[in-house]
């Protein structure tokens, strides 16, 4: 399942560039990031304010991916504003949800945190529905790159 899972991301990353040596390249930084990604929790603030910036980083990289994906600038400002404005009144409202909001995200979206749970010998169905989510979530954006390109 892992590898399938790191398989879908990969075509997806090879999808939208152009050339070989800089799909493998940036495939490889992406199932680096990954594996390190718990351990990169670790070092990233726990606090509210700290999950905050994350977040907000977070969100004005995505922004940027829409904008890229779709080349639609407004359908990128307007998702990157309403969720930084989003966030930010969450946390104006309750700042204590932010505690350690950020290096819990980066431990649930880890594809190595779910595959060493089933070497420790855990099967769980979650982590079942996890990897073919993954999968079938860049699958999707895979097609999608593709048939953009197609008409492009």
């Amino acid at each position: 399942m892992t590898g399938a899972a790191l398989l879908s991301i990969g075509i997806f990353i090879s999808s939208v560039t152009e050339s070989q040596a800089m799909a493998a390249g940036i495939c490889f930084a992406a199932m680096l990031l990954n594996y390190y990604m718990v351990t990169l929790a670790e070092y990233v603030a726990s606090s509210a304010y700290g999950s905050l910036v994350a977040i907000l980083i977070l969100e004005l990289i995505i922004a940027l991916l829409i904008k890229n994906m779709t080349g639609n600038p407004l359908l990128s400002k307007i998702f990157g504003g309403l969720s930084m404005a989003a966030a930010v009144a969450l946390y104006v409202y309750k700042s204590e949800w932010f505690e350690g909001l950020f290096p819990k995200i980066l431990e649930n979206i880890s594809v190595y945190e779910r595959f060493y749970e089933f070497v420790d010998g855990i099967f769980d169905y979650t982590h079942v529905v996890y990897f073919i989510s993954v999968i079938v979530f860049f699958l999707f954006l895979t097609v999608q790159s593709l048939e953009k390109r197609r008409y492009n």
